[in-house]
């Protein structure tokens, strides 16, 4: 969807075969109006406004000017050389592809981008926000740990691949971009110290003259470093794991409802069965558990009288789904918020466990494929995410 609405949708003046940040020869950059649109490889799907393009384009080879807002309206300018704010963005860029969390627009912190046209799901980042998630220096061993164990399906022993500049899209791969290395020297004393660290194990190596490729698998002691970053690294995800039944015959209300109130709250709602993937489905759940802030779980059951008119009937016992308790149950056990909602009927009410009855829940009812009093149920869903993990990033400023 997001390649033909690019394609077909958009008036299209050039088309480049370069990323604006990487330069990774097969992206794809396109002007279309205000803005620059990009797909790559290494850093996502993303859009830069057209006047933030242009001034970034103008000032290469010297200093970048970047805006601060001041608190009466104007604005005093930080100037950025112009190889460390590419060097800081491609980085920050390649991060989020890898926590699913490109598909922004970066623009100016003091422009408003009236005219800029919605492109999906995609929210305004200002280019200082941007820049400044770039870790400290003491920062980056850690966070570049934390990319390595996204990188594959979270299996251990498995092998990653790192590569000067390309990626590999038939094996765990990518470039040293997500080591928040300037170069290929950098990433090698990255990994030699994450190896003398032991929490990597290396298989191969080789970065001598212009080749750089380096094979390993993250050992007992990563894996457990990296689960007591992510305790830290949680508090500032975007993203909501939202357990539910996939069926949208009895669910397809509640699941746009969930993801609205997600969305209005500031956060990026995930359906396991809308997000792409090549993994075994639970390493994906779990991985998508793990990265995210919170979980919604919908309690919703099945009616037995009516079960043998389903296609799941093997998959329901009792008309309960074990799939949501098992992920709402996983997600407390990583000490993650867990909001509840259910169907308001005798069928789902009275097969709520014993154990989470006493849990808050917000009821809903169906109203043809929507909810009834869908705009209160989405406010009082927000309103709880709000009072117990706060707004989430994705609010527009």
């Amino acid at each position: 969807m997001y390649e033909i609405y690019f394609s077909e949708t958009c008036k299209e003046e050039k088309i480049m075969s370069e990323c604006f940040l990487c330069k990774n020869e097969t992206a794809t950059l396109r002007e279309s109006g205000y803005e620059w649109r990009i797909i790559c490889p290494n850093c996502g799907k993303l859009v830069i406004t057209d006047d933030l393009y242009s001034d970034i384009k103008a000032a290469t080879g010297e200093c970048f000017r970047l805006p601060l807002p001041e608190p009466d309206n104007g604005y005093r300018y930080l100037r950025v050389p112009v190889a460390d704010l590419f060097f800081k963005a491609r980085c920050v860029a390649a991060e989020r592809k890898l926590k699913d969390q490109d598909e922004y627009i970066l623009v100016y912190d003091y422009k408003k981008n009236e005219l800029l046209p919605e492109v999906g799901n995609f929210y305004h980042i200002g280019i200082k926000e941007f820049l400044d998630s770039f870790p400290a220096t003491h920062e980056v061993l850690d966070r570049a740990l934390l990319n390595l164990g996204r990188l594959g399906s979270g299996i251990f022993g498995e092998s990653i691949y790192i590569f000067e500049t390309e990626v590999k899209k038939e094996i765990p791969s990518a470039n040293i971009n997500i080591l928040y290395a300037s170069n290929k020297n950098v990433a090698a004393k990255i990994l030699i110290n994450l190896k003398e660290n032991n929490f990597i194990e290396v298989e191969e190596m080789n970065y001598q003259g212009s080749f750089f490729e380096w094979k390993f698998y993250i050992s007992a002691k990563g894996w457990d470093r990296i689960a007591g970053l992510k305790n830290t690294a949680d508090k500032y995800s975007e993203k909501a794991f939202i357990a539910m039944w996939f069926d949208v015959k009895h669910t397809r209300g509640i699941r746009e409802a969930l993801k609205k109130a997600i969305l209005s709250s500031g956060y990026l709602p995930i359906v396991i069965d809308e997000v792409p993937h090549a993994d075994f489905i639970m390493n994906r759940v779990i991985n998508e558990i793990n990265e995210a802030r919170f979980v919604v779980a919908d309690f919703t059951c099945i009616n037995e009288d009516n079960k043998k008119d389903d296609k799941e009937d093997d998959k329901i016992k009792g008309g309960v789904r074990g799939g949501v308790y098992f992920e709402a149950g996983y997600a407390r056990g990583q000490r993650k918020k867990v909001f509840h909602t259910c169907r308001k009927d005798s069928a789902s009410e009275k097969r709520l466990h014993f154990d989470i009855k006493q849990i808050n829940t917000l009821f809903w009812e169906p109203d043809g494929e929507s909810i009834k009093d869908r705009d209160k149920f989405i406010d009082d869903l927000k309103q709880a995410i709000w009072a117990e993990v706060g707004k989430g990033p994705r609010l527009r400023k």
